[in-house]
Order: C-alpha cells, then structure tokens, then sequence
C-alpha cells in the first residue's frame, strides 16, 4: 500500500487514461442501465470520427474505447475507408431521449455506412449511406464488398458479443460467403428491422463488472445456410390468428446503483 500511494504521489499510474478518468463499470442490462467512469472518444481521428458529436452520445465503456480505436485501425489497414461513428451512450448512460432503447451502458455503437472522411466541421451533418432498398427485402447496388468487410471485420473482434443488421444486409452477407468455416463470424451477425443506414455492435461485459447482466447466447445455427433461411424468416407473414393485442409495455425500474446517476 504504502508503494501504491508513492508511485501514485511520483504520478507513476497516471500516464494511461484508465487511471486518469478510473475505471469505467458498466451496470444493468443494454437496454436498462448505466456506466460509471465512462471514457469518452475523441471526435475526430486518423481512422474515426464521431457523427453527430453535439448529441453528446460518444461516452463508453473504456473497452468499448479500445475496441473503436482498435476496429477503425484495421479498417484503415485493410484499404476500406475511415469509420464513421454513430450513437454509444451519453456520459452516465441511461435512456436516451430518441431512438434507441438499447446503449444504456457504454456498451453499444452504431458503425455508419460511410467509408470517407468529412470536414470536422460537417460532422453534424447526415452522411450514411441507405443500403437497402424501399422494400427493405433487399440490398441495393451500394451495398460492396467493403461494405461487407466492415461488418465481417468487426463480427472478427473476439469482443464482440453480436452485431445487428438490417435482415436483407444478412441475406445478402450469406451470399457473399463461399467459406463455410465464416459461418462462426456470421452467427454473430443478426438480423433485426432498420440499421438500413448503420450497424448496431455489442460488446460482451467485461469481467469485472459484476453488475453488468449477460445476454443469453444466440441460438445455435451451423451452416450458412440456416444462417440465411434465419434471416429470409423475417419477411415471412405472421401464422394466422398470432397477433394478439400486446399488452402495454412499462419502463422497467432503474437498477438501484443507477439511480444515484439517473440524477445527474
């Protein structure tokens, strides 16, 4: 103790930023929670920039930081362009005001579909590109093989709990795949309404954090092919006499570490 208290006094621990903002602690579940010691991304860099910056959504878990910094680099490397980030949470987490239910813990990001780089100035304006087309049952002709790798690369990050993607972009990924040994990366990959003009990556909870809540895991798939009949359900009408009326959903309550935060 009395070495940890010198070193910290010779500001021997305070050259890396984990030390220097603490230790970030994600709480709850993506879709009800909060962060403690969030890190924040730096707007606009080599390999990424921030969309949108005056929202105040760039603030994430420290591995989510990494996971960016560490992401927009390879991109970078493999020739594919510069990585446009979208919404990852506010600074302690929470609801969002519009149009996410999920990034509540500094643990989800949108990936625009942008692969340029755009005067710091612009940041604020819209730039994704849409890839899919008015039907929503399938991709349009900007939809590349770049685009492919960015969401291949990430789906590659061993961080990466799963990644949501518009259902014709997973068809369409299913496709594109002639190895069968990339069906373990594309299981990651899920289908889910919207993301048409972004992906949606969740990383895993990082292992200290005891009160950050696992997903269960993805049902089990095994070939490419069950892969794309997953995805080609999605555009399957509803069996007969299925739709019932849904009861009202009612925000569930705040984890209690959260509440404190909730204030702020």
């Amino acid at each position: 103790m009395k070495l940890f208290k010198l070193l910290i006094a010779a500001g021997m621990l305070c050259s890396t930023g984990a030390f220097a903002h603490g230790v970030s602690e994600p709480v709850g579940n993506y879709n009800n929670g909060c962060i403690f010691n969030s890190h924040s991304l730096q707007i606009s860099t080599e390999h990424y920039q921030v969309a949108h910056p005056k929202k105040m959504r760039y603030f994430g878990d420290e591995s989510m930081i990494r996971f960016i910094e560490r992401y927009s680099r390879t991109v970078h490397k493999n020739g594919i362009g510069s990585v446009l980030v979208g919404d990852v949470s506010t600074k302690y987490g929470g609801r969002l005001n519009t149009g996410h239910a999920s990034h509540q813990n500094g643990l989800d990001v949108d990936i625009e579909f942008y692969l340029d780089r755009i005067n710091p100035r612009d940041l604020d304006k819209p730039h994704a590109n849409i890839l899919v087309n008015k039907g929503k049952q399938t991709t349009n002709s900007l939809f590349n093989r770049k685009y492919y790798d960015l969401i291949m690369l990430a789906a590659k990050d061993p961080l990466v709990e799963r990644i949501f993607v518009s259902p014709a972009i997973k068809v369409k990924m299913c496709d594109m795949t002639r190895d069968e040994s990339m069906h373990k990366y594309l299981h990651k990959i899920r289908p889910w309404f919207g993301h048409t003009e972004h992906f949606h990556v969740r990383l895993k909870c990082p292992s200290h954090a005891y009160d950050c809540e696992r997903q269960d895991p993805i049902p089990e798939m095994f070939t490419i092919a069950e892969e794309k009949e997953d995805a080609l359900s999605w555009f399957l009408p509803p069996p007969e006499n299925s739709v019932a009326a849904a009861p009202k959903k009612t925000k569930p309550a705040l984890p209690m570490r959260c509440e404190r935060l909730a204030r702020k």
